[in-house]
């Protein structure tokens, strides 16, 4: 009877364990394991499971496995069937960070443990596509990598604010994968899925231009990953995919504060920035009234217009280093208190001054003019007036991203020789990022030292160099100086203008009138 009873339960356990147990699990947004019984120990033998995961409908399950089952042909006595939504994938033997991503929002599991010893153990996370919102008139997104992980997945959706808009996608360097000609992409590729269809690309491409209404994009890797990617991502609203090249140029409304004019929220440590303008209004392309902008200094160089500059004190002016790179201070004067670069004009209705001093920073001209600032000592103190003042400084950092600023000089769009007469323009400051992608990446976005402006109809050019970008701050209704006229593209306005940012040199300011003349300082917002 005993012996019975022993056989019926021995018979009841090895039946229970042959019964395939099924699994249904939601994956939500933290991690799911499945492994076999007593894992890391082994499974039972001849343990049979099924597991069904699913999750949210935009998303996808990326699975992660380590594997040790029984090896045999066709993996035919224990495997492990990973089913994605497109091809069963059977394992058997050893395998360590085995990667599937489902094709749905659902992956099925099933083991067979066989008669001897096996085991495993699975990690699933969701894989969602990142959503992004991409708005008219802010930064780009940057897509960039240097180096890749190895079996890497990663996805993004971008759509637009407005109706009226696209999605521009723009790379100047693609290295990944396999080189194209003929052969489809390998493990690593980008996928592009756009108004037209999906569009794949790997290889080697110098650049990719994609416009859609909106537009999702995938980057997968193998387990060596070859290259690097830099991408940018915006919304646009005209012809150009760099959205700084579709808003047309405003007038501006220029009836700013003039000389006295109370009602500023803010001080400043002296008397600076005030402009001499009348209650009229004006707009781009006019040059600017006797005195206008009463900061403006002309270098001459042999009695010839060379550059521009802004007087920062009594005894100091602001200017581009390029301008005083193989030039002697003895064959350097600054003429002040006049809109006319002529030597004797200028003379006649302002002041001329030799230099003593050039303080110049470590230009670099090879990195698009790098440190492109200096501060000259004059000989003979500067009369200030309300035809002769200096120019604020900004002393913390300003985002003027999208407004508008005002340059000043004597060679705006002229080409062949200089304007006699001062000119003036508005133009509008981009945002650093779609800056820094036009001209390869060269800045650090985080902390710029360049500024960049554009419009479509101006452009820079050699007279212009040193500059000032003046902004009409309106805590304090004067205006300071936010950048020094740098480089532009050989008079090209198809580009991005760089300005030295003021802000960003505002320590090393201090430090070359501290040491050329100790008892002066600048003049900023208190």
């Amino acid at each position: 009877m005993l012996r019975l009873i022993l056989f019926v339960l021995v018979v009841f356990i090895q039946n229970s364990i042959c019964d395939e147990a099924e699994h249904n699990l939601y994956l939500g947004t933290d991690p799911l394991t499945i492994q076999s019984p007593n894992y890391p120990e082994y499974a039972p033998e001849n343990y049979s499971a099924k597991w069904r995961v699913y999750t949210e409908l935009k998303a996808n399950i990326l699975i992660k496995c380590d594997i040790s089952l029984m090896q045999s042909d066709g993996c035919k006595d224990a495997y492990l069937i990973v089913y994605n939504g497109e091809t069963p994938q059977k394992y058997c033997g050893k395998h360590s960070n085995v990667k599937i991503i489902s094709k749905s929002n659902q992956i099925s599991l099933k083991l067979q443990a066989g008669g001897s010893k096996g085991k495993f153990q699975c990690r699933l996370i969701q894989d969602k596509d990142e959503e992004v919102t991409l708005r008219v008139g802010n930064p780009p997104v940057r897509i960039a990598f240097i180096k890749f992980q190895s079996n890497w997945k990663k996805s993004w959706k971008f759509v637009t604010d407005r109706s009226n808009s696209r999605v521009s996608f723009l790379c100047n360097n693609f290295v990944m994968g396999l080189e194209q000609g003929g052969m489809e992409c390998g493990n690593e590729r980008m996928v592009l899925e756009t108004d037209r269809g999906l569009e794949m690309y790997c290889g080697s491409l110098e650049n990719i231009t994609v416009a859609s209404g909106s537009l999702r994009l995938s980057l997968k890797t193998g387990v060596q990953p070859f290259g690097s990617i830099n991408c940018i991502v915006q919304a646009v609203t005209g012809e150009s995919l760099l959205q700084y090249r579709n808003i047309d140029s405003e007038e501006v409304d220029s009836r700013e504060m003039i000389a006295g004019q109370s009602g500023a929220l803010r001080e400043t440590t002296c008397n600076c920035g005030t402009a001499n303008k009348g209650l009229k209004k004006v707009v781009n392309k006019e040059q600017a009234e006797q005195n206008e902008y009463p900061w403006i200094a002309a270098l001459l160089v042999n009695g010839e217009h060379a550059c521009a500059g802004s007087i920062i004190t009594e005894y100091h002016v602001l200017t581009a280093a390029q301008c005083t790179s193989d030039v002697h201070e003895k064959n350097v004067q600054v003429a002040v208190g006049s809109n006319n670069n002529k030597a004797l004009i200028a003379r006649a209705l302002g002041q001329v001054i030799n230099v003593r001093t050039i303080v110049a920073h470590q230009f670099d001209a090879k990195h698009y003019h790098r440190n492109d600032i200096a501060v000259l000592l004059l000989r003979k103190k500067i009369e200030f007036n309300k035809s002769v003042m200096p120019i604020c400084l900004p002393n913390s950092p300003v985002d003027l991203t999208n407004q508008y600023v005002t340059v000043t000089g004597w060679d705006l769009n002229v080409k062949g020789k200089h304007p006699e007469i001062l000119k003036k323009k508005k133009l509008r400051v981009i945002d650093i990022n779609s800056c820094s992608f036009v001209y390869s990446n060269i800045f650090n976005t985080n902390n710029p030292e360049k500024l960049c402006t554009f419009s479509k109809d101006t452009a820079f050019c050699k007279g212009d160099l040193g500059a000032p970008l003046i902004w009409l701050d309106p805590e304090t209704g004067k205006y300071t100086q936010v950048g020094i006229v740098s480089y532009s593209n050989l008079c090209n306005g198809k580009v991005p203008t760089l300005s030295t940012n003021v802000n960003y040199y505002y320590k090393w300011i201090q430090q070359a009138i501290e040491d050329t003349k100790s008892d002066l300082k600048t003049c900023s917002k208190i």
